[in-house]
């Protein structure tokens, strides 16, 4: 059996190397990132003061019991997988022709991009935007 601190260095070691894997290979989700072909991108201070006077639209494309546990301020929880009936019912609840900003909850987490695609295609919105970039310290105030 090893120590604790063998195994403390063990794990961060796979971290390490896990980290620059995702950097290396590109999976980080930046405005370049294959996935957002063709989505506007936005960061975190061009959305905040429009989510503020209530233009646009805030929607959190992480599961449930994630958005359950911090999300940012003013968002729906719409998760990535919802059926496509789901994603039609939320759209309506929304101010008509609003700008929907989509996000997820990390650099390397795709779901926002997977959603906005669905939003478009599916229901219908016109006006889907991702949001990137550094909005990750404030994803876990709780409101």
């Amino acid at each position: 059996m090893s120590s604790p601190r063998v195994r403390l260095v063990i794990i961060l070691s796979v971290v390490t190397v896990a980290a620059y894997a995702v950097f290396a290979s590109g999976l980080w989700l930046s405005k370049e990132h294959p996935t957002l072909a063709g989505l506007e991108t936005l960061e975190w201070e061009d959305v905040k003061s429009r989510l503020a006077s209530g233009e646009w639209v805030l929607v959190d494309a992480r599961s449930e019991r994630k958005f359950a546990n911090g999300h940012l301020p003013g968002a729906y929880s719409l998760p990535a997988d919802a059926p496509a009936e789901y994603l039609s019912f939320a759209v309506a609840e929304w101010p008509q022709d609003s700008v929907v900003v989509v996000y997820c909850g990390s650099p390397t987490c795709s779901l926002a991009a997977e959603l906005a695609n669905r939003l478009q295609n599916e229901a219908g919105v016109r006006d889907v935007r991702v949001l990137v970039g550094n909005y990750f310290k404030h994803l876990y105030r709780r409101e």
